[in-house]
């Protein structure tokens, strides 16, 4: 019975170890944003117009997206979650207002991972007051992976209490490895029969020559 204890109790902070992350994530609430230009002008007939990023919009999308435009202040913190005009979206990121304060993932329009990072995160998570004056607002740390845009890496960046110290370029590498597997697989022409083609002597009558055979016969 002991025994047993002891292995559900190790399981469990096994558990808590692996999903500790994704635990804290959920305490928090997730908003959204929209970054997005917005016009709102009176035209010469006297009728409002609505624009977001120049195209002209309906006012309840207008209202849309201001209800949702400043959100970032609402986060105290929060996981933000900012979409473009279309509704894709554009970065998500757990922060403190409009300091970053841990996990950053940037995403192209069809959804496809471009920027994966971390912002170092507040040791306090009961105290939030003067980010920035405690050194914990938009720091990086750790190890930054940028994609292209099928999904391969590309570049890695490793950061330091916000000081980059490394960078790798994976795409180069990449070629790199590659260009020397196909060296590796391509069939090699023996040292000495490179010497002996290059030095190798021109044709003499007995080769059948046609030039030296018309210069003899004249």
């Amino acid at each position: 019975m002991k025994t047993l204890i002891v292995f559900c109790f190790s399981f469990f902070l096994l558990c808590t170890k692996s999903f500790g992350q994704e635990d804290v994530k959920a305490t928090y609430d997730t908003i959204k944003t929209y970054d997005v230009f917005l016009e709102a002008n009176k035209t010469v007939w006297g009728v409002m117009e609505y624009k977001a990023n120049g195209q002209l919009i309906s006012v309840e999308t207008y209202n849309k997206y201001k209800m949702h435009w400043n959100a970032a202040y609402a986060c105290k913190p929060c996981n933000l979650v900012t979409l473009d005009a279309k509704d894709k979206i554009l970065h998500e990121a757990f922060q403190y207002q409009n300091c970053l304060s841990g996990y950053y993932k940037e995403y192209y329009t069809d959804g496809t991972i471009k920027v994966d990072g971390q912002y170092k995160e507040n040791p306090e998570p009961e105290n939030w007051e003067k980010l920035g004056e405690r050194g914990l607002c938009d720091i990086r740390v750790g190890k930054w992976v940028y994609y292209n845009a099928e999904g391969k890496a590309q570049k890695s960046e490793q950061y330091e209490n916000g000081v980059l110290v490394k960078v790798d370029n994976l795409n180069i590498s990449n070629s790199t490895k590659t260009q020397t597997e196909n060296t590796e697989n391509t069939e090699k022409v023996p040292f000495g029969q490179k010497i002996k083609s290059k030095f190798q002597k021109k044709p003499t009558t007995e080769e059948g020559d046609p030039y030296l055979e018309k210069n003899i016969s004249n």
